[in-house]
């Protein structure tokens, strides 16, 4: 079970970094690993934004960044207590990061197999059943948010779950135990209400604005249900434009790609609900971003939101002269 607050408490260890050992004292917080080092007089942070991995090995603990793998060890009987704890913290931080709200309908632990446009992992990890969607959570950068309202029909053999969503990704789970019954059957009834409810508000939006004065044919689409504000885009050629309908300040963001129109409309609504109220993140420049660690954290666990932040073209900001300059960019 997650708990809701990090242990204050202080894992007395070893630490090793590019080589060099310290004696050090380990406290898990909410948002990174302090580890303060006696003999330098001095602290160090460790960011969950920055930990893509963490593993046990004969009692040492191994933590992966981008470019260097930091060690812990000689932490005795405390090594399994602290690896479930940075667990929990690690996981809370990423479900942060996933932008899940609320307590999950079910949660458990198994194994999981997934694969992606040019990506695939496998391994153990917490598996937890929200309203509108599974989630994934291993100890490492994987987890991942799988929205029920784009999945096919859920498929079952035996023990393994099957779930495959409309751009072709496939995702396994397996070894639930006596779980696998109740979660099967609960996400079955979830992804029902789920499309309903989408449908119901797809039904109801009825865009009559400037952007379908210049582009008839555009599409349109939700963050989620229960979000006020919709989107719409022209998507032709290469070539889109897409607008916020919200209460945020408006703009047009265009982009430049290569895929169909309709690998990149279906990547588009998968973006826009990955992102939810946040939909900052997919506009953000690189220095903004990196100064939010749950963004950081939210772009590395959606593929979805890194293509669009990779081919975005510029945006035009609402002037007198707007629809003359989407007209050229589109």
């Amino acid at each position: 079970m997650r708990v809701e607050t990090v242990s204050k408490k202080k894992f007395e260890c070893r630490f090793t970094r590019e080589g060099v050992s310290a004696d050090a004292a380990v406290t898990i917080e909410k948002e990174g690993l302090v580890i303060n080092l006696p003999a330098e007089k001095k602290s160090v942070f460790f960011d969950y934004a920055d930990l893509y991995d963490f593993r046990l090995l004969n009692y040492h603990l191994f933590l992966d960044r981008v470019d260097e793998t930091w060690e812990i060890s000689q932490l005795g009987y405390d090594t399994e207590e602290f690896f479930e704890r940075l667990w929990e913290a690690y996981d809370a931080r990423s479900r942060e990061a996933l932008f899940l709200s609320g307590a999950p309908l079910m949660e458990t632990e198994g194994d999981f197999h997934f694969e992606e446009e040019n990506a695939a992992a496998k391994g153990k990890a917490k598996i937890a059943l929200y309203p509108d969607c599974v989630c994934i959570l291993p100890h490492n950068a994987c987890a991942r948010r799988i929205p029920l309202c784009f999945t096919e029909e859920p498929a079952r053999e035996g023990f393994r779950i099957f779930l495959k969503l409309d751009t072709g990704e496939k995702y396994e789970i397996a070894r639930l135990g006596h779980d696998t019954d109740p979660f099967f059957e609960n996400m079955t009834k979830r992804r029902q209400a789920v499309l309903q409810a989408w449908e119901k508000r797809l039904a109801e939006l009825r865009p009559q604005n400037a952007f379908t004065e210049i582009f008839p044919d555009a599409v349109s689409g939700l963050f989620r249900p229960e979000d006020e504000g919709f989107w719409m885009a022209a998507v032709k050629d290469g070539r889109a434009a897409v607008e916020f309908f919200t209460d945020e300040k408006a703009a047009t963001y265009l982009y430049s790609f290569d895929a169909d129109v309709k690998t990149f409309t279906a990547i588009l609504r998968h973006a826009m609900e990955a992102t939810g109220t946040h939909r900052e993140l997919i506009y953000l420049d690189e220095d903004k971003l990196n100064e939010n660690p749950v963004y950081r954290m939210a772009v590395v666990r959606s593929r979805y939101v890194r293509f669009l932040r990779a081919h975005m073209a510029g945006r035009v900001i609402h002037t007198a002269a707007w629809g003359d300059r989407v007209r050229e960019q589109v």
